[in-house]
């Protein structure tokens, strides 16, 4: 049984995402994360899984010129537990603010969105 998770990122803030690592602890990644975000840009990915665990793991970016990092986090298990999506900014009084939003159901589609505090 597969289990799938589309992730859209929104950027707001003005100041471009550079891709540093992605992480998938079950499934696999079935359209790998862009190298850069630019300040006014969105993408996506895709996991699935295919085997006894839905998908898991993260996709770590860091803004431009900054040493401020952001977490992508999503777990969709097969099992009745329930989904769990996060967003994870370092340092965590950093100038910029998150929203995270997830469809339910099978197939799940997760937004994150940043924009920056100040606004």
């Amino acid at each position: 049984m597969s289990r799938d998770v589309t992730l859209t990122v929104e950027n707001n803030t003005g100041i471009a995402l550079i891709y540093v690592k992605k992480h998938d602890t079950h499934g696999k990644f079935t359209k790998n994360p862009p190298k850069r975000i630019e300040a006014t840009g969105s993408w996506k990915c895709s996991s699935r899984s295919g085997g006894a665990y839905g998908p898991q793991g993260y996709v770590l970016y860091q803004f431009e010129g900054q040493d401020t990092t952001v977490k992508f986090e999503f777990d969709h298990p097969i099992a009745a537990t329930k989904s769990k999506y996060g967003i994870v900014l370092k340092p965590s009084d950093a100038d910029f603010e998150c929203e995270e939003k997830h469809s339910g159901g099978h197939t799940q589609k997760v937004f994150y969105k940043l924009y920056n505090k100040s606004e």
